[in-house]
């Protein structure tokens, strides 16, 4: 096998296996998300904390891919064994999804970058003691940058505010930033690049946004020296940025602030029907959520294979030229097979007894050593053929070599920690 066809095997091996994973991470977030907006507007209707812990769990979606009910278990395990024989038969599968979450997250980089650039070079105000830039563009206010977050303020807005309304415009976003929602931000664009063929999650992100901009609207209010309706008043004089329309926006702008008519009158609707809260509540279902997020990673933790195991098994199969048309991997085996350093011993009687049951006759293959990581997915074993001319002796002896090129051993050390 040339260079380039081991490196093609292992790539196509590679996206068989993340893909095998991702299947039933959109699974669970379709599942998740039916759940999640039919609490919303139910149960948690009318709760703004309580609707905006439900998206924490989506952080849980990516990590799901490895349960071991998916693969042990009938139904589901069937249907595992299923996908995994399409996924090594159909290689454009993987790979045309491989190929949408790249495009995906370099779309989002791309976006992002941009957005930092464009907000580097923008000139700098203070406002109430809190430094922020100001762009030219006619945009919403927001908060952008991670690590060094910023507000950005368009200027034809400090023409229209005064210095107390623009502490609260400036406090609104400033709240956005110390509640960690940039980073909620990321979370949601992260798991919409690895879930790009999902719908549902394009089509709930309105709502994930509207339930992050209500708890931050809460908030605000609570701590402003400001009522309710005060507040309801500053936001109403932003629907009038709303005329110049996202089209005249650059990519990046209008990226970062997706405010839409509707969105304002949304929340209009809830700043009037502020209720004060008690900090004490909040508290409580922050230690409530975090704890409940720690059981539940806990338990996938608990409940998943491992990333790699050291394999002992024995697995043989029939090669007849171009694919294997027979393979098993069983305790059975074990007892007529073992290996050491250098030889693999058989029971000749036992193993050509097995053999003739499962209508076995062309070139047999004993695979065994190496590592596993899913059921269907293992790699670093060895593996030697059965010799066809066996008849002497109760037990043959099968050489084998431990010798592997550098890229195969490359290979096989990068797959087990994928």
């Amino acid at each position: 096998m040339s260079v380039w066809q081991q490196i093609i095997s292992f790539l196509n091996v590679c996206g068989a296996y993340i893909t095998i994973q991702i299947f039933w991470c959109l699974v669970f977030s379709t599942l998740l998300t039916g759940l999640v907006m039919t609490l919303r507007r139910t149960v948690f209707a009318g709760r703004v904390f309580a609707k905006g812990t439900l998206w924490a769990f989506y952080l849980a979606v990516p990590f799901v891919g490895r349960l071991k009910l998916l693969y042990a278990y009938e139904g589901a395990g069937m249907i595992t064994a299923w996908l995994t024989a399409r996924m090594q038969d159909c290689v454009w599968i993987s790979r045309i999804y491989i190929a949408g979450i790249l495009a995906a997250g370099v779309s989002m980089a791309v976006k992002r970058f941009r957005l930092y650039k464009m907000t580097a070079a923008m000139n700098h105000l203070i406002v109430g003691n809190i430094r922020i830039r100001v762009t030219d563009l006619h945009v919403t206010p927001f908060a952008s940058g991670l690590m060094k977050p910023s507000v950005i303020l368009p200027k034809h807005l400090l023409k229209c505010y005064s210095a107390e309304e623009l502490e609260v415009i400036v406090q609104h976003e400033q709240t956005h930033i110390r509640l960690g929602h940039l980073w909620f931000y990321l979370a949601w664009d992260l798991l919409r690049c690895l879930l790009w063929i999902n719908p549902c999650l394009a089509g709930v992100q309105k709502y994930f946004r509207a339930d992050l901009e209500d708890i931050c609207d809460k908030v605000c209010i609570q701590n402003s020296p400001k009522s309710a309706c005060e507040y309801g008043e500053i936001l109403l004089k932003s629907l009038k940025l709303l005329r110049f329309g996202q089209e005249e926006l650059s990519s990046a702008a209008a990226y970062a602030a997706q405010s839409t008519f509707a969105d304002f009158q949304r929340r209009l609707k809830c700043i009037l029907q502020f209720r004060p809260y008690q900090k004490r509540t909040c508290q409580g279902i922050l230690v409530v959520l975090t704890a409940m997020l720690i059981v539940l990673f806990g338990m996938i933790r608990h409940a998943s294979y491992a990333r790699y195991s050291k394999e002992k098994f024995v697995l043989v199969y029939e090669f007849d030229g171009t694919h294997a048309v027979f393979s098993e991997c069983s305790q059975r085996l074990h007892r007529m097979i073992s290996y050491d350093d250098r030889f693999v011993y058989v029971d000749r009687d036992a193993f050509e007894a097995y053999l003739k049951e499962k209508h076995v006759h062309g070139e047999i293959f004993i695979v065994f050593g190496g590592y596993g990581k899913l059921p269907g997915f293992g790699s670093g074993g060895y593996s030697c053929m059965y010799p066809s001319d066996t008849h002497a002796g109760r037990t043959v002896l099968i050489p084998y070599e431990k010798d592997y090129d550098q890229l195969y051993t490359w290979m096989v050390k990068l797959f087990q920690y994928l």
